[in-house]
């Protein structure tokens, strides 16, 4: 059993006055080996099921305005290999698209912008079926901020788009007494078999059929949405109470209220 595991980027730095460029290219690669276990004197040029590689490779690029604003943006392809019948196989390919956007030093304002793009094809179908089939993924999250005299607000929008295999029922006949479901007939009379003409087994001689469900090759939208809120108020420094004058400014000058607004 051997293993290599590789990662590196190069970079290049132009300065303009306030104003910077980064140009790059990162790499990376890891590959595990391992044969399976054989006696003593044989020998062979198999590999185990747990033998996997990748490799990615993309460029990266990031410019600086002056000390507020700093943009990034990377792509980056990857491909992996896992052991199929012996030997390695191509099973997907992946390109990422990833860029961000952070402002800040704009009187107590700030804000983070990142958006990734991300295409994941299988090659192989049995990873195709493993993995709910070929997976197009867009996530988005800003994050603006703001904090001033006695005041904090900051805010998370998160959401994601994806578009996932749709997952088909299909029942499969098995040996009487080792399914789960029986066949009621064809009750719609379309000649197909539908999920409506089966239903759970009462009896194990009826019970004749398995419910399994595999990914079909098109492609639906499904979105996820998480958005939180949070706004701290001190009146300590909101109103000036470093030095209370009264017992009322005194007990103001240590209270602070925190709110929160969640939704998922």
């Amino acid at each position: 059993r051997y293993g290599v595991r590789l990662s590196g980027d190069l970079t290049k730095t132009f300065r303009i006055e306030k104003d910077a460029l980064t140009l790059g290219v990162k790499y990376g690669q890891e590959s595990k080996n391992a044969t399976p276990y054989l006696l003593d004197g044989l020998s062979s040029d198999s590999v185990a099921l747990q033998s996997f590689s990748y490799q990615t490779i993309g460029p990266i690029a990031s410019i600086t305005f002056g000390p507020k604003l700093t943009i990034t943006g990377e792509y980056n392809i990857r491909t992996d290999d896992s052991a199929r019948n012996g030997s390695l196989t191509r099973i997907s390919d992946a390109h990422t698209a990833h860029i961000t956007a952070n402002l800040s030093g704009l009187d107590g304002f700030g804000s983070l912008l990142d958006l990734t793009l991300r295409d994941k094809r299988y090659t192989d179908s049995l990873s195709f079926a493993e993995n709910g089939g070929n997976q197009s993924t867009v996530l988005l999250r800003f994050e603006p901020r703001y904090a001033a005299k006695g005041i904090t607000a900051e805010a998370h929008y998160d959401i994601s788009n994806q578009r996932a295999a749709q997952l088909q029922r299909v029942f499969l006949p098995v040996m009487t007494g080792l399914g789960n479901y029986t066949y009621l007939g064809d009750l719609n009379h379309d000649g197909r078999l539908d999920p409506n003409d089966f239903a759970p087994a009462r009896y194990s001689d009826q019970a004749n059929y398995i419910l399994i469900t595999i990914p079909t090759q098109q492609l639906f939208p499904t979105t996820d949405l998480k958005s939180t809120f949070h706004l701290r108020i001190e009146p300590r420094d909101l109103l000036g109470l470093q030095q209370p004058a009264s017992w009322l400014t005194e007990a103001l000058s240590d209270v602070s209220s925190d709110s929160y607004i969640k939704i998922h």
